[in-house]
């Protein structure tokens, strides 16, 4: 039976040996584990879940290709407009073929 240790010091190889470091899922996450000490005060759960979903929609843009300023401000603007789910799906950023990136 493998122990925790042996399992915990094979963990240290791999990363000591750069195992981890270009992985694309831990580069995209660094920046949330940069700031998460900040969004420990939110004021509220539905402004923790806001930020969650914009911080979401951000860097799946990104994984898409997508630039993400340019992104945001069209979908901000488009959004309102939306009156059918299909509409809504449309600007979602692995559907988006609006032409930013």
């Amino acid at each position: 039976m493998t122990s925790v240790i042996d399992i915990s010091r094979a963990s240290v190889t791999i990363i000591l040996i750069g195992g981890c470091a270009g992985n694309a899922a831990e580069n995209a996450i660094r920046p949330f584990v940069i700031g998460r000490k900040n969004w420990l005060f939110s004021v509220s759960q539905k402004g923790a879940t806001a930020s969650a979903n914009l911080c979401s929609l951000i860097e799946t843009a990104k994984a898409n290709g997508l630039e993400t300023h340019a992104y945001l401000k069209i979908i901000f603007m488009q959004l309102p407009n939306a009156q059918t789910l299909e509409q809504v799906e449309a600007l979602l950023p692995w559907n988006y073929k609006g032409g930013v990136g």
